[in-house]
């Protein structure tokens, strides 16, 4: 996430917030197989996301600092958020990005006997 979209330590969302998101956005017709998106690809991007959540509590809890209470301006949030953040855009760029190449490579007919080229 971090090479794709660079964030600023104060644009880290908290752990909570994270996973309501991804819960919000994985809840979407698109992301259902009748909107188009596998079931596997939809549980590795939840897998996926919710390790970097996990990673991100443990790095709060590693440096004492409360599960979702952010004071954006103190050294340790700023240091949590160098080691493990995630801001609103990166989230964004995971969840829509990776979908909307599955979609295009869908569209190019890699999905049916040659789904395993598209990794899913």
């Amino acid at each position: 996430m971090q090479a794709t979209c660079p964030r600023k330590p104060q644009d880290s969302l908290s752990p909570s917030k994270i996973a309501d998101l991804v819960s919000e956005r994985l809840s979407k017709y698109d992301m259902s197989p009748e909107g188009g998106c596998s079931s596997a690809f939809k549980n590795l991007l939840s897998d996926f996301l919710h390790k970097r959540v996990a990673d991100l509590r443990k790095t709060r809890t590693r440096l004492q600092l409360p599960d979702d209470q952010k004071d954006d301006y103190d050294r340790m949030e700023i240091v949590a958020a160098n080691i493990s953040g995630i801001s609103a855009k990166q989230l964004q760029v995971s969840v829509e990005v990776p979908h909307m190449f599955v979609l295009c490579t869908c569209n190019f007919s890699l999905c049916g006997p040659h789904k395993n080229i598209a990794g899913l």
